[in-house]
């Protein structure tokens, strides 16, 4: 994942420590049990996590363009969507995961017909996961007092077309 998606440091120590649990957990005669239990546990959260990054990348190049037009900009529409990507405990999840999901892995093994794990997803496999307002309401004083503070940081004229969610439209709030 590109840097800007901020996930792909996490991601990669995710699935370092998912592999080292599943090679664990699997022992050294079953090195494909591991590898697809892996790759299975990793699937959805991955593709999600990219699903985030792209979403964020449409939303600040849509923000950039209304700038450089002089368009208001709605502060939410450029906040960043993925902390739910840092709260999970992946080492504890792999290890909770691991009895069923080798199990079924092991019985399609032996059944010689491994299903992919992009059509073991449902309808949501693309939704984006939302923060919660709480959480919303933390990053947004923060982002106001490090304008407040550092709005000669900011490039070009940026600051001033975001405003605090309190000086917004009802409609937009």
């Amino acid at each position: 994942m590109p840097d800007f998606r901020f996930a792909g440091a996490s991601q990669a120590c995710e699935g370092a420590a998912v592999l080292a649990i599943c090679l664990k957990l699997a022992g050294k005669d079953r090195i494909r049990l591991a590898a697809l239990t892996y790759e299975r546990l990793r699937y959805s959260r991955v593709l999600k996590t990219q699903k985030t990054g792209e979403d964020l990348r449409i939303r600040w190049h849509s923000a950039l363009q209304k700038s450089m037009n002089g368009e208001y900009i709605d502060p939410r529409s450029v906040k960043m969507k993925n902390s739910w990507i840092y709260r999970l405990d992946c080492e504890k999840d792999a290890r909770e995961r691991w009895p069923i999901m080798s199990a079924q892995i092991q019985k399609e093994m032996d059944a010689g017909a491994v299903a992919l794990p992009g059509s073991l997803l449902g309808d949501d496999r693309f939704d984006i996961p939302e923060i919660e307002e709480e959480e919303y309401l933390k990053i947004e004083a923060f982002v106001q007092d490090a304008m407040k503070h550092h709005s000669a940081s900011l490039t070009g004229r940026a600051a001033e077309y975001f405003k605090p969610r309190s000086q917004l439209p009802v409609e937009v709030q």
